[in-house]
């Protein structure tokens, strides 16, 4: 069975939440590992040769799930999410598991999340029909 450790490396702590930490990462530097192609089509390196930011999630199985069956649909989950190319659904490259947490390799994006901006920010009527919108499309999306 495969680590994260085996394929990325861990960067700087960016956030944290009710179910585990987030960090940078990347790809490792050593050569025994596959390209990882990113949402906009390129690989794990920018052209200047620089690694691609990545974003990791490790998180806490006991506070997702209580019942060590559900680790397997959850698991589950995160394998279609990886097979998932749409605009609107943040790109999952890997997915790898210990006993005491899921580690999540997805696409780094820069910003806030929504949750936090909906308390930030007073959104217009229009602005809030095209996240709306562009939700609905990506629930379509995964359901289709």
């Amino acid at each position: 069975m495969h680590k994260f450790s085996d394929k990325y490396d861990k960067g700087k702590q960016i956030g944290s939440g009710p179910f585990g930490h987030v960090y940078h990462c990347w790809v490792r530097d050593d050569g025994t590992t596959a390209p990882v192609d990113t949402a906009d089509g390129s690989s794990e390196a920018d052209t200047d040769g620089k690694k691609k930011l990545l974003t990791l999630k490790i998180l806490k199985k006991n506070l997702l799930s209580q019942k060590p069956a559900l680790d397997d649909l959850l698991v589950n989950e995160f394998r279609v999410l990886m097979d998932a190319r749409h605009p609107n659904i943040i790109r999952m490259f890997d997915i790898f598991q210990d006993r005491q947490n899921f580690f999540v390799v997805q696409e780094h994006l820069v910003g806030e999340d929504l949750y936090s901006a909906l308390y930030r920010i007073s959104f217009t009527e229009e602005q809030a029909i095209q996240i709306i919108k562009q939700t609905l499309q990506a629930l379509k999306f995964l359901h289709e």
